[in-house]
Parts: C-alpha cells; structure tokens; sequence
C-alpha cells in the first residue's frame, strides 16, 4: 500500500502500516457506534416530534462535520492527532451517560468531530500521497453508524459496553506509534491550488447531496439497508486500493459514470442501488487524498474543508428537498464528474505529484 520512500517520510516502518490502520479503523467503528447510539437513544423517534429531532440531529451534523476544519487547523499547529483521536473517542462515548438529549448530543459530536480529524491526519500521514489509507479509515464508520442505529433505537441498554468499547480502542490508539507531523500555524494553498481545491470540494458537495437526496422508498427493509451499508463501506475501501494502483483520475471519474445509469434506476429497481452506491463512493479517498495535496503540511485542515463539504451537500436534505427524477440524479453526477475530473486534471499537471494522479 506504501513504498519505502512513504515509510521514511511518515517515521514509521512500512511493517506497520497495516496494524495501525487496522487499529484506527476498529477505533472509527465503536466511535461511530458511540455517536449514532447516543443520538437514537436520547432521541426516540417515536417519542420526539420529527421537527425537534431533525433539528438536534442538524445540530449534530453540523457540529460534527462544521467543526472539523477547525480542529484540524490546532492538529496541525499541535502536531498530535493521536492525542486528538484519543480524546475525542473518550468524549464521543461518554455522551452515552448524559441524559440530556442537547447535551449530550453536543458532547457526542464533539468528540466524533476531533477524533476524525485525529485519524484522518494519520491516515494522510501515514503513507503519504495515497488514497487508500484514507478509504481504509473513513469506510468502516458506516458500519458503526448502522450498528449505533439499530441498538439506539431499540432501547437496549448500550452505554456501559460501548463506553469499554471506547475505552479499549482509544488505549490501544494512544499505545500506537504517529507519523512526524510539521507544526505550522497558518495554512496556505500551494501556488495556483485555488481552483483544483473549489473543484474537488464541488464534487465532494455534489456527491454528499447525492447521497441524501437520492430517496429509495425500500431502503428501511433490513437486508437492503445492510446491503447499502456494505456498498459504502467497500466502495471507499476499495476505491483507494484502486485509484493508487490504476490512477486516481481514471477511477475516480471511471466509478462516477459507471454509477450514473444503476443510481438513475435505484429509487425503482432496488438492486440497481446498491452498485451504484458502491461505485459512487470510490471517489471518497480520491479526493480526500487530492484535497490535501493542495494544502501541503495541513493534513487536519484538509480533512475537515472534506467534511465542510459533505454538510454543505447535506442542507438541502434537511430543508426537506428530495430527488425523484432520474434525470436530475444524472445531471448532479454530471456535475460532480466533471468538478472532479478537472480539479484532477489539473492537479496532474505538477510534476511534483504522484503519479497515480496522472494516470
């Protein structure tokens, strides 16, 4: 997954990568878990009113993914996104014993906001300018989603077990070594990255809005929600594995079109969805991967611009808009192709960069 070179520049053998990835990745599951538990268990949606629980589930989006950029901004003044990962999964499942819902929907999504940031830096240092690092982090959150979810909602008690969930992964976290990170204050664009950056955070906006507009009226049946579940997860997973073995810009804009037709049918035919979320979702490590590439030394703050744009594509899901028109869906992945297509082809044209960008 890393050359050598990557080893020597991130300060850990490239024996190592595989186990501390795995470890953050377990990490990301419980914490996710911790989260979505906390929020359906202080919000039973069969005791709240739908308008106070998609306000406080707002609140938690938007402190969740709003507030990662600036917490990536002190990670990368800090330089320590270990210490950061490990407080914020501690705080994420404490919230578990808070009763107030505000509180401790706040709390839960504070600690789920540090701690992506504090993983995410590792999985952009870690073997530098590779995308599947990052997918292999990011992806098997969707499982603990899933998994916080269903025991929130159902009323067994989850607080003590997944708080020694936390307790164990973040230990385990905190024993781990951490890639040399470069203390600077101020972030700065690398010459000319305006333009690559808006278009790639356009494709990430795009596709985020994608992911909640796009309604399946049978996607509460459980085997097709497992089954949209695991098309995220291994879409991102393998999306990386690929983009740095054929190209980030053949996969990424490869995946986006081989998505359009099945994600155009999936509100009717239920088994065209889930290949196109699969495929939709390969692009997620590609432009994590891309958007730091623009922000040399600013990990953190790269991660959490990713994170600003996934919100960003989730307002119009909470104002109550939804997309029933096929032809609508392929004009959005249009869209999101092309924002995609041309941040990377002109991030290509530095010789400095990887070569898997070019291909």
């Amino acid at each position: 997954m890393a050359s050598t070179e990557s080893a020597n520049v991130a300060g850990i053998p490239a024996a190592g990568y595989a186990r501390i990835l795995s470890l953050y990745a377990a990490a990301h599951v419980v914490v996710d878990a911790c989260c979505a538990a906390t929020v359906f268990s202080v919000l039973p949606t069969d005791a709240v009113p739908l308008e106070t629980f998609a306000a406080l589930l707002l609140l938690y989006h938007v402190i969740a993914f709003g507030l990662q950029s600036l917490f990536g901004l002190f990670v990368d003044a800090t330089g320590m996104p270990r210490a950061a990962a490990v407080v914020g999964g501690l705080v994420s499942a404490v919230a578990l014993l808070i009763p107030s819902p505000i509180t401790a929907i706040v709390v839960t999504s504070l600690g789920n906001a540090l701690f992506h940031v504090g993983g995410g830096v590792i999985c952009l240092q870690v073997a530098p300018r590779r995308a599947a690092p990052c997918g292999f982090f990011v992806a098997p959150g969707a499982f603990g989603l899933l998994l916080g979810t269903i025991l929130g909602k159902s009323g067994v008690p989850v607080a003590v077990p997944f708080l020694a969930a936390a307790v164990v992964v973040c230990l385990l976290v905190a024993c781990t070594p951490e890639p040399h990170t470069e203390r600077i204050a101020n972030p700065r664009l690398r010459s000319g990255m305006e333009p690559i950056l808006a278009l790639v955070l356009l494709s990430v906006t795009v596709r985020s809005a994608l992911g909640f507009l796009v309604s399946f009226p049978w996607d509460t049946q459980p085997g097709a929600l497992l089954g949209l579940t695991a098309a995220t997860v291994f879409g991102k997973a393998i999306g990386g594995i690929l983009a740095d073995r054929w190209g980030w810009m053949r996969v990424a804009v490869g995946s986006l079109l081989a998505a359009l037709p099945f994600l155009a049918c999936g509100p009717t035919f239920p088994m065209a969805a889930i290949p196109g979320v699969f495929l939709l979702n390969m692009t997620m490590p590609i432009t994590l991967a891309a958007v730091a590439e623009t922000l040399p030394g600013h990990p953190g703050f790269a991660f959490g611009l990713t994170t600003l744009a996934l919100l960003l594509g989730e307002i119009p899901f909470f104002l109550g808009a939804a997309i029933g028109n096929s032809i609508f869906v392929v004009l959005m992945i249009l869209l999101s192709v092309a924002g995609l297509y041309n941040g990377l082809r002109l991030l290509a044209v530095g010789p400095s960069f990887p070569k898997a960008v070019r291909a």
